[in-house]
């Protein structure tokens, strides 16, 4: 089978920037893993390590292709081993972007579940990402279904193009749609969130009463309904706590919030008047667009995804059509920096948690 190099060698270039790339994060990872222990996290670092395997999956047998000047017309135990791999760790990819995306969701509406989720939940949520594509990667390979193909790598064969949609494009697909819906709603609910909780400060230092407490750590804390949005980074956040204080002169309650493993520093105060709420909606948006931008941050791993994804899911739907496009088919080379973009955003994600 001839070579394809207007694709091909794009293609290699993305596979081997991704693999070096993703090598390097999970380094980073490995090494700075007691600061990393959060399920998102462990999500995080699952999918660099899907697109590592993946993108070193696909540069070796790219470069071997390359090397050799011709695709291999026999399924061979190699072709067979690279086929199994990838189809292994490209539907892992597509899970791993579902479990985060769920995980998103259920941060901004049950803020402590991921906070405090424990190891069996983090071992539970990474082996579930995983069986489904130890399952069909099963069964192409049972079917003797995996071969050359046109691309870098062995895959299933255009002959079974039912395995092709049924185990992998079509479980995209829904994947694309289901992440999108998802993250939608995660932008109305959080934008909600901040909406009210700046709404709630203005009501609060508009009256002679008030409180404003500083939670550290991410703990669950038994005071008001607004310390949910604490937890939904599990970083300092500030937030308003609505209590009763004295209405005589001077007079000062202690703090609602009782001690706990959090570090917890809570101080009251008299109102100031129009300065004080002023000052304090300032910290509060400052606080809140924070906030915001951690979770975009999160949420531009599986929205990179869907991006980069584009090209090829567009490529599918024309093979379809029974008129391949040498565009399409060159441009798809995108999917392979998948791992590349997303460890950019793990790097940018780290230094941010760093300078806090």
């Amino acid at each position: 089978m001839p070579l394809n190099l207007a694709a091909q060698i794009p293609t290699l270039v993305g596979s081997t920037l991704s693999c070096i790339a993703t090598l390097v994060v999970l380094i980073i990872i490995v090494t700075q893993w007691s600061n990393r222990h959060h399920l998102r996290h462990v999500l995080i670092a699952n999918l660099l390590f899907s697109e590592f395997v993946n993108s070193l999956n696909n540069t070796v047998s790219g470069i071997y292709i390359l090397a050799s000047g011709a695709i291999p017309t026999k399924p061979t135990p190699a072709c067979v081993a690279n086929g199994f791999i990838g189809q292994l760790t490209v539907q892992a990819t597509d899970f791993s972007v579902l479990a985060m995306a769920i995980s998103t969701l259920v941060i901004v509406t049950q803020a402590t579940v991921i906070a405090d989720s424990s190891t069996r939940t983090k071992v539970i949520a990474v082996v579930a990402i995983w069986v489904f594509p130890v399952i069909s990667s099963c069964v192409v390979a049972s079917l003797h279904a995996f071969g050359p193909v046109s691309g870098n790598w062995c895959w299933i064969v255009p002959q079974r193009n039912d395995l092709r949609y049924g185990l992998t494009h079509g479980i995209r697909f829904a994947i694309i749609v289901a992440t999108v819906i998802i993250y939608a709603v995660v932008y109305y609910i959080v934008k909600d969130k901040m909406s009210s909780t700046l709404a709630s400060s203005r009501n609060i230092y508009g009256t002679r009463s008030g409180h404003v407490a500083t939670i550290q750590g991410g703990e669950d804390l038994p005071v008001e309904k607004d310390i949910e949005m604490a937890n939904l980074i599990n970083k300092q956040t500030m937030v308003t706590v609505s209590v009763d204080t004295p209405k005589t002169a001077g007079e000062l309650e202690p703090s609602p919030v009782s001690e706990g493993s959090s570090s917890v520093k809570a101080s009251a105060a008299r109102p100031k008047g129009v300065n004080g709420a002023t000052s304090t909606d300032r910290r509060l948006k400052a606080q809140n667009k924070q906030n915001v931008a951690r979770i975009m941050l999160m949420r531009a791993y599986p929205f990179s995804y869907v991006i980069l994804w584009i090209p090829g899911i567009a490529n599918r739907l024309v093979e379809l059509s029974g008129h391949p496009s040498q565009v399409l088919v060159i441009l798809q080379a995108s999917t392979q920096l998948v791992g590349f973009v997303d460890s950019i955003l793990y790097l940018v994600q780290w230094r941010m948690y760093r300078k806090d």
